[in-house]
């Protein structure tokens, strides 16, 4: 009885299990579908991120690059604002030395016209020389 009761329900089992079996079947053809679709659209997103990716590598590349140019120019600016600070010292120098000279020279000049000989009435005295000659 207990073999009987045993077969049965075996027999039983795989009858309901082959019923099943179709509808199974279909179900997961259809959870197929949705996956190959699903795993379609990933591709398509994987493709489209590495475009993106090798754009934006591409943008970094040329920042880099003008980064780099940007520090060269950086880099003779503040050369060159060294070469405008030691100009504008040698500017200054020759300038005040200028300046000295100028009330050098105008001291020497009222220092000569106040030693000039004037005749009693203010008016300068003239003189004249008379150089002969050259022989030989």
């Amino acid at each position: 009885m207990k073999r009987l009761v045993a077969v049965l329900i075996i027999t039983l089992a795989g009858v309901w299990g082959c019923s099943q079996s179709p509808n199974n079947r279909a179900a997961l053809v259809e959870r197929i579908k949705i996956l190959e679709e699903k795993n379609s659209r990933i591709e398509d997103e994987i493709v489209a991120v590495a475009n993106a990716r090798d754009q934006v590598r591409q943008q970094l590349h040329k920042a880099e690059d003008h980064i780099a140019k940007l520090q060269a120019v950086v880099k003779e600016r503040d050369e060159l604002r060294v070469q405008l600070r030691m100009r504008v010292g040698e500017r200054d120098q020759v300038a005040t030395q200028y300046e000295q000279f100028r009330k050098n020279v105008k001291e020497i000049v009222s220092q000569a016209d106040s030693t000039v000989l004037r005749f009693p009435d203010g008016e300068p005295v003239s003189v004249s020389i008379t150089v002969p000659a050259y022989q030989k």
